[in-house]
């Protein structure tokens, strides 16, 4: 028996020794968390809302008199109730002028006339204008009533930034003039906004 309790002697003592010489090992530091990268925030969208003047330049490449080529309108930005089934978020509405009447619905900003179009603010910050084609229906375009004939532009999309009080834009619109029957296919243009 006494074999036996001495390796149990032996080893218990091994076992209380190396406990006791064991130095206490002071606590890790905790790592502090590392910050997440941080995105700087999306610079706020101009206010695009209020009044201006709004001048449309047709390129050359289409053949008008030069009083058609170049309108000029007063024009206000407003804002229309927020829908997620459609991206306008805006409406320019041109006056002092004589325009069709009578216009139909457009799917993207409903109830628009012939001296409306729809627009919106890009994720960027960037306003976008769309004149509606007429298979969108016949409102959301310029349809203006001039003496000679109507001028009509649609089918366009353009996309400007407010730059101090002045906003412009360039693109490709169909142009149809009634006096001349002209139609100019994705014809160049250039609409200016200037605040009053």
């Amino acid at each position: 028996m006494a074999r036996h309790v001495a390796p149990c002697w032996i080893a218990l003592s091994l076992l209380v020794s190396g406990a006791c010489s064991r130095v206490p090992m002071a606590p890790s530091p905790t790592p502090s968390p590392t910050p997440s990268p941080t995105s700087s925030p999306r610079p706020a969208a101009p206010d695009y809302l209020g009044s201006y003047t709004m001048t449309v330049d047709i390129g050359e490449r289409c053949a008008l008199p030069n009083d058609v080529r170049t309108r000029t309108y007063a024009a206000t930005i407003e804002s229309v109730p927020r829908d997620p089934k459609r991206l306008a978020t805006m409406v320019v509405t041109l006056k002092d002028a004589m325009f069709r009447q009578g216009c139909g619905d457009n799917a993207l900003a409903p109830g628009l006339g012939c001296n409306q179009f729809a627009a919106w603010t890009e994720s960027d910050g960037r306003i976008h204008f769309f004149l509606a084609d007429l298979e969108w229906g016949d409102g959301g375009q310029i349809w203006e009533l001039l003496p000679g004939g109507d001028l009509m532009l649609s089918s366009s999309d353009s996309v400007g930034r407010l730059e101090e009080s002045t906003i412009e834009t360039s693109g490709n619109a169909d142009v149809w003039y009634g006096a001349t029957s002209t139609y100019c296919s994705r014809a160049d243009y250039r609409l200016t906004f200037t605040r009053r």
